[in-house]
């Protein structure tokens, strides 16, 4: 398969449309990564370097469990909360969006005017396509200005905060805590796999313990940040 790269200007947008396209649906039953490549079942996940915890943890059980609290994973929780579902979202790092207030040279460069279905690659190249339908630039332009942050739009479509990539960070997080939506950070993923014993078809270890969800999300992001800053 072709990997997705992606300019990022469209750091936010890309990842929304995404999350809009998969989340309109009224069940999902597959573990998905969402970093604009297709969805992929994977069987399992392990992190080797965790460690164990020493004693058992209550089980925690949720509709939707996603892995990862950047641009991506929180746009996500947003849509699937918006939805009533129970969402959970897993952090390995002590706080959330940390990719998002290195962005755009900590002004964050939200999203592009000009964001259009060739400027994607995929395996699947109708995917872009019905993906930025439902989820133009000017659906988060509207968010944005709704949450009132000041913004400006450099060369070639790229839009900008005029203060600080804070101000979209903080927009996410207020858009979670509207939908119900459940942040935890400080969580090392340590194996993740299929159940077929109940409604809560994934089962995740952690090192705050186990978590079940009927439905998986991966949105754990690429290696931007140096490995010892996402531990």
């Amino acid at each position: 398969r072709k990997s997705t790269r992606l300019n990022s200007s469209h750091l936010v947008i890309s990842y929304a449309v995404f999350f809009f396209f998969f989340f309109n649906d009224t069940a999902t039953t597959e573990i998905y990564t969402l970093s604009l490549h297709d969805a992929l079942p994977i069987y399992p996940i392990l992190d080797p370097g965790a460690a164990r915890p020493r004693t058992a943890l209550p089980m925690t059980e949720v509709d939707v469990l996603i892995l990862g609290a950047g641009a991506a994973g929180l746009m996500c929780a947003i849509q699937a909360g918006r939805r009533g579902r129970r969402v959970l979202v897993l952090e390995r790092a002590e706080s959330p969006g940390k990719k998002i207030l290195i962005s755009g040279g900590g002004r964050c460069n939200f999203t592009n005017r000009n964001a259009a279905p060739e400027n994607f690659l995929s395996a699947n190249p109708h995917f872009a396509k019905s993906a930025l339908a439902r989820f133009t630039p000017q659906h988060f332009i509207a968010l944005v200005e709704a949450h009132r942050i000041p913004w400006h739009e450099k060369t070639l479509g790229q839009l900008f905060c005029d203060c600080s990539a804070h101000d979209i960070l903080n927009l996410l997080l207020a858009e979670c805590a509207a939908a119900g939506v459940r942040i935890q950070p400080a969580t090392r993923i340590l194996s993740v796999f299929r159940t077929y014993s109940s409604a809560a078809r994934f089962r995740v270890e952690t090192s705050a313990g186990s978590f079940a969800a009927a439905s998986l999300v991966v949105a754990t992001g690429g290696l931007s940040i140096r490995s010892e800053e996402r531990r």
